[in-house]
């Protein structure tokens, strides 16, 4: 009986951990969006930004000679869920398609063996009606109207999932877009436009391992990048221009039971990721372009870049490589050895080897791709623009490599636009459409600039031009509409946001525009089923729980107002300017108690924000209490304030001075 016992114990201790080693693994995929690779040790840095991330990589395997298909955040990602290139995806550019109907997700793979799939996105060019969202059973790609969001937020989104006692294994995808210009971490102050590379780095590297703490046992962990980040190499501030290796390299790690750390010369691409997950899962799927990473298949990778034409109309680019070969094509066509020139300075094309020439066919060209876009679908979510007619001209179109000068200036712009110095943007813009008159993104930028120095009728005029070339470009629709509001031609305004939703109903600002256009044309059967639909739809950001508000306080319904402005507190990427609004509607509808007191309330939050000071100014002035107006704009000149906005503020104390003096002596 005591053997029988024994053996009984040894079987059960031997089923419990054949049960254990056979349960299916779960899958995490960490994307870290505009990444380069060489901030990592295992790639080559000397002075990492990345502790937790070189870490990760002594524990896992990494493949250092790894490559994107596209230097761009959707086609990148379609080929990374996928294991199919943009051939097969039909995603070539950020805003443009949908995900080919025949191509399945590793969701979809995945949910159909037993897998719960979550997604936690931070940019809305990765938003679910681009199809990357098939088999998910939660895709949160809620960004609001910031268009993105932090880091912190997808890691307790991630973290919250993980801990929550789920029930069987998962799949689990956990992008990150903080290293995307403008780099900006919630350390900086929330009237930032630009940070540091460097630092955003550090600020993903600290999220990533505050996710990485909560990943249970049996778990395979991928950390890949989706393309990198020009940063000046080859004349490229950014991505998504051209196509050299800064951008197109790529990391790749994976870490889990039974892979062993190790360092991999073979070249890897995003397609590998899906084929070594559904082998660890233990499932077949044919048709796919990539190979598990532990295979030593010859691999090769088409490369193309479409956004030159979609943002700038410049020649797109087409390129291959396998690796050791590159080759680009754009007005010439070249060839470089990456191998032995990483820095792609020497064109060896005229005497190319014959492993070169037959990587050559695997170029493709626009005229070969065309046919795969689906046009219809463009819903102008890509960095600016659009694809152009079908008539276009490609051939004719400059190389996007002599146009460096141009997109420098471009840039030049934005930095200007972004620190509200409009009139100098209208200066420079002037310069370079002349350079550059076929530009959409430049007409626009022309455009909305001028809306923001009061020209808006010109405004109007050259908007309307940025629309000749692109007439799904919902900014200039939406900037449009914002100038003929300006001109109280609300009409126009409505008719331009409903051609803004036309081509795309997740635009937020669109919808918040156009609820409140409706509302002061005394609509509210319009404006009232917007702001519903889109809080319905979880699109709805802190303007639209404000709105929401606000006709809640015109119903006289307090206890529902309030309950708006504390969502709109809970989707405000900057709480001091909310806080001030949510005062602003409190005064503004008759509830001054309520609003003095919230004001008060947010003052003792945050002290040296002078727009809370400048409201309590003017409360004052209206009620004719000048003294204490005079202590309110006095301590508002004591806050961090733009030049311009500080200058007024002093004339405004001045005046307040005589005045009170006047009185005095008067007296």
């Amino acid at each position: 009986m005591k053997r029988i016992l024994v053996l009984s114990i040894m079987f059960l201790a031997a089923s419990a951990a054949f049960c254990q080693e056979t349960a299916k693994p779960n899958f995490v995929v960490i994307s870290l969006d505009t990444f380069r690779a060489d901030r990592l040790q295992a790639y080559g840095s000397k002075k990492s930004p990345a502790p937790n991330l070189d870490a990760f990589a002594k524990e896992a395997a990494v493949y250092v000679n790894s490559m994107t298909p596209s230097p761009v955040t959707l086609p990148a990602h379609g080929t990374l869920l996928t294991g199919c290139f943009p051939e097969k995806t039909g995603l070539f550019d950020n805003g443009v398609g949908v995900l080919s109907p025949g191509v399945k997700t590793m969701a979809e793979v995945l949910r159909e063996s037993g897998y719960d799939t979550r997604a936690f996105i931070a940019a809305d060019v990765l938003k679910a009606r681009f199809g990357l969202s098939r088999g998910f059973a939660v895709y949160d790609d809620q960004v609001g109207s910031a268009k993105r969001r932090f880091g912190f937020q997808i890691t307790d989104m991630a973290v919250a999932y993980m801990h929550g006692g789920k029930k069987g294994p998962f799949f689990l995808w956990a992008h990150y877009f903080d290293t995307h210009q403008p780099y900006l971490t919630p350390e900086d102050p929330p009237e930032s436009v630009d940070g540091r590379y460097d630092r955003a780095v550090s600020y993903v590297d600290a999220q990533v391992k505050r996710l990485l703490d909560a990943v249970p046992p049996n778990t395979f962990v991928f950390i890949v990048s989706d393309h990198g980040e020009g940063l000046g190499d080859h004349g490229e501030l950014t991505h998504g221009l051209l196509l050299y290796q800064p951008t197109v390299s790529v990391v790749v790690m994976a870490k889990g039971p039974g892979l062993k750390p190790s360092i991999s010369k073979g070249f890897r691409s995003l397609a590998d990721i899906a084929p070594t997950i559904y082998g660890k899962a233990g499932i077949q799927v044919p048709g796919l372009d990539g190979y598990p990473l532990d295979s030593e298949e010859k691999r090769s990778v088409p490369l193309s870049v479409l956004l030159p034409l979609n943002e700038y109309r410049w020649k797109p680019l087409f390129g291959a490589s396998d690796g050791r070969y590159k080759w680009i094509r754009g007005d010439k066509t070249r060839l470089f050895d990456i191998s032995g020139d990483p820095g792609e300075t020497a064109d060896i094309s005229a005497m190319a080897p014959g492993e070169a020439r037959k990587l050559k066919s695997l170029m493709s060209s626009y005229e070969a791709i065309r046919g795969r876009i689906d046009l219809a679908s463009f819903s102008g979510l890509g960095y600016l623009t659009g694809t152009p007619s079908k008539d276009t001209q490609i051939d004719k179109m400059p190389d996007p490599e002599s146009m460096l000068g141009v997109f420098r200036g471009i840039d030049e712009v934005k930095t200007l636009r972004e620190n509200d110095k409009f009139a100098d943007s209208v200066v420079r813009l002037r310069e370079l459409v002349k350079k550059d008159p076929g530009n959409p993104s430049l007409l626009f930028a022309l455009g909305d600039s001028l809306r923001h120095v009061d020209q808006l009728d010109e405004a109007v005029r050259w908007l309307d031009e940025s629309l000749k070339f692109s007439p799904a470009l919902v900014p200039a629709w939406i900037s449009k509409a914002l100038a003929l509001l300006g001109k109280e031609r609300k009409e126009e305004a409505i008719l331009s946001l409903e051609k803004a939703l036309a081509h795309d109903p997740d635009s937020i600002e669109a919808v918040n525009i156009l609820a409140a256009a409706c509302l002061d044309l005394d609509r509210p059967e319009k404006a009232f089923p917007l702001i519903e639909n889109a809080i319905a739809r979880g699109l709805a950001d802190t303007d639209t729980y404000l709105m929401q508000g606000r006709i809640h306080l015109f119903q006289k319904k307090y206890e529902a107002a309030a309950g708006d402005f504390e969502k709109a507190l809970l989707h405000s990427l900057d709480p001091r300017a909310t806080r001030k609004a949510i005062s602003d509607k409190y005064l503004l509808y008759g509830y001054e108690d309520y609003g003095l007191r919230y004001l008060n309330a947010s003052v003792a939050m945050y002290p040296d924000y002078a727009p809370y000071y400048l409201t309590l100014g003017a409360f004052h002035i209206a009620r004719e209490n000048y003294p204490a107006a005079l202590q309110f704009f006095e301590k508002a000149l004591s806050c961090p304030m733009k030049d311009e906005d500080r200058k007024n503020v002093t004339e405004i104390v001045d005046e307040l001075k005589k005045g009170i003096e006047m009185e005095r002596n008067q007296k």
